[in-house]
């Protein structure tokens, strides 16, 4: 981590930030966010206890009514007029009028129980009667030994619940016999909507349900919201409710159930189960609201305090960048860069004085040195242009010529001609800073000529410059250090012959000036310092002369701008290419940048 710190290095306001964020962030769900978890989960707490009171009471409602419905037919049956509907004597149209009218007595259409009943088929077993009332009818062909009759047998003093369920009704049937005899006289099954169980729920549902069942002691559901689950198998029945009262949380729902012996042991509503189904969201819908509020005010006091603490390391910080940048100025050489004694911060305000003070003092020092080795340097510069005069260097110059002209060593003329050129070039534009394309093609052109008689046809120079260009202002002696450095270092370790290329063409308002050879090329760990225009160190020889081109990079950026300057390619055993680019510019002093 530390290592990663060091390498990535960051300021001090963005440390001041972040630390001071992150502690706001870690307050804000310290005292917020963790705190509403924390009543989420009591809040469903709560939620879980409410529904299981509500399946408690529905689950009492529903046996309150169907207690009700037990004792009206029980009443029905013990009835005289009833009872005298299993004589034999009546006719058959008798049994039906007498039959329509109890039944209309008992359970009217205007009571709550006849408003659900939507048949009641009365089977008597001597003789072999079918008696009906109501638009809903159950026809058998064998009554006494369908499935109706085998689960009236369960509890014959009571209604059982068939597990025939289709879309509209459930069925009852119970059988009747004579009290006296105990023989079974017949056999009654009741056609009831669905609705009857389903109104009842309702009546004491007070929230969003998502499903509602009611499952028999067997698994089969009897009633449900959904009419395709009515008749199907509750899915693991057996697994699911293994208490009378329970909860099973699921990732997306709720699930409630209460077993009917809560509240009643009477059979078969013992076994019975009231089931409801809740989604969660829907749950916790307006809790969720009042989260979402928090969530709103926690993100706002994080923003606050962000931007709170971003304003607050600013205010720290800002002395400290003004004294770093300050700092940057001197490093550049602005010995003269200040910056406020005063400051909010007291230890800052002592490093600025210390700062100014050291400054102060290092501008003295250096400008009291700077000017003992000027007037040191200009001294000795002084005694050498005494000792060697420039007339008497080219008098002795022409005496070499004229001496190896009298011994007719033409070459040796040719030779010490073109070195007096050379020579007199450099001394004379001592104070110039450009001379023409025309001036600096011919000082190359003596500077060919030294080198045909030192390599003789070894080396060989070419220079493409088209004449338009020849008034072209260019950089004191720029490409003859290149030409210079092609030779030594690329040529002269061949074997063959090599040769050095200077074209120079114009493109737009820049001049571009290609330099290239074939010799042997430059090493790239040579040419990687060369890009970052670093001079060399470790060897005097390459040393000199790449220090020449790093002069040459260095003074065409401060004449011309970092968008002038030379580039360099170059491959092992191929050779090299210098590009160089400068403006266009024929009048003295144009495009000059002091």
């Amino acid at each position: 981590m530390k290592r990663l710190l060091l390498r990535h290095k960051l300021s001090l306001r963005w440390y001041l930030t972040t630390f001071i964020s992150l502690i706001i962030v870690f307050s804000t769900l310290v005292l917020l966010l963790i705190p509403a978890r924390l009543y989420k989960s009591q809040y469903f707490e709560q939620a879980q206890n409410y529904c299981k009171n509500m399946v408690v009471q529905t689950s009492a409602g529903i046996h309150s009514s169907l207690q009700q419905f037990d004792e009206t037919t029980d009443k029905m049956i013990a009835d005289e007029n009833f009872v005298a509907l299993m004589e034999t004597k009546l006719d058959t149209s008798t049994r039906i009028y007498q039959y329509q009218n109890i039944t209309r007595e008992y359970f009217p259409p205007t009571s709550i129980p006849g408003y659900y009943i939507r048949g009641i088929d009365f089977y008597i077993k001597e003789p072999a009667i079918h008696l009906q009332q109501g638009g809903k009818s159950v026809e058998l062909e064998e009554p006494f030994s369908s499935s109706y009759y085998t689960t009236a047998l369960h509890a014959p003093l009571s209604l059982n619940w068939n597990d025939s369920v289709n879309e509209d009704t459930l069925t009852i049937s119970r059988i009747i016999y004579d009290f006296n005899t105990y023989d079974i006289r017949g056999l009654m099954v009741m056609s009831i909507s669905k609705d009857f169980l389903l109104d009842k729920f309702n009546t004491y549902n007070t929230m969003e349900v998502e499903n509602f069942f009611i499952v028999d002691g067997k698994g089969v559901i009897l009633c449900s919201d959904n009419s395709s689950y009515l008749g199907t198998i509750y899915p693991d029945y057996a697994q699911v409710f293994t208490e009378t009262i329970g909860t099973i949380d699921e990732p997306e729902q709720m699930t409630v159930y209460c077993k009917s012996s809560q509240v009643t042991f009477e059979y078969p509503y013992q076994n019975w189960h009231v089931v409801i189904n809740i989604n969660k969201n829907t749950l916790l819908e307006d809790f969720n609201s009042i989260l979402r509020v928090f969530y709103l005010i926690a993100f706002l006091i994080v923003l606050a305090g962000i931007w709170i603490s971003a304003r607050f390391s600013l205010y720290i910080s800002r002395p400290i960048r003004t004294l770093v940048s300050s700092m940057a100025q001197v490093q550049e050489g602005n010995l003269e860069a200040r910056v406020d004694r005063e400051t909010p911060i007291q230890e800052i305000s002592l490093v600025n004085q210390g700062f100014n003070t050291m400054t102060q003092r290092l501008d003295t020092l250096i400008n009291t040195v700077y000017r003992i080795e000027l007037a040191q340097k200009e001294a000795q510069f002084n005694a050498l242009q005494a000792q060697i005069n420039p007339h008497f260097l080219f008098n002795t110059m022409q005496l070499i010529n004229w001496k190896a002209n009298e011994y007719e060593a033409y070459p040796v003329c040719d030779m010490v001609q073109s070195l007096c050129y050379m020579l007199e070039t450099t001394l004379n534009y001592r104070e110039e800073r450009t001379f023409s394309l025309q001036e600096e093609l011919l000082y190359l052109q003596h500077y060919a000529q030294i080198i045909h008689y030192k390599y003789l046809d070894k080396i060989t120079l070419h220079f493409d410059i088209p004449k338009e260009l020849y008034d072209c202002r260019v950089p004191v002696l720029t490409f003859q250090p290149f030409i210079e450095n092609a030779i030594v270092h690329g040529l002269e370790p061949m074997q063959g012959n090599g040769t050095v290329t200077l074209t120079v063409r114009r493109e737009g308002d820049d001049l571009l000036a290609l330099i290239e050879d074939n010799g042997v090329g430059i090493r790239p760990d040579v040419l990687r310092r060369l890009h970052k225009n670093q001079p060399l160190e470790h060897h005097a020889k390459e040393s000199s002369y790449h220090m020449a081109l790093y002069n040459v990079q260095t003074r065409i950026k401060l004449l011309y701008g970092e968008s002038y300057g030379y580039k360099i390619e170059s491959r092992l055993y191929e050779g090299t290419c210098i590009t160089m680019r400068l403006p266009f510019c024929t009048v003295l002093g144009e495009n000059n940048h002091d």
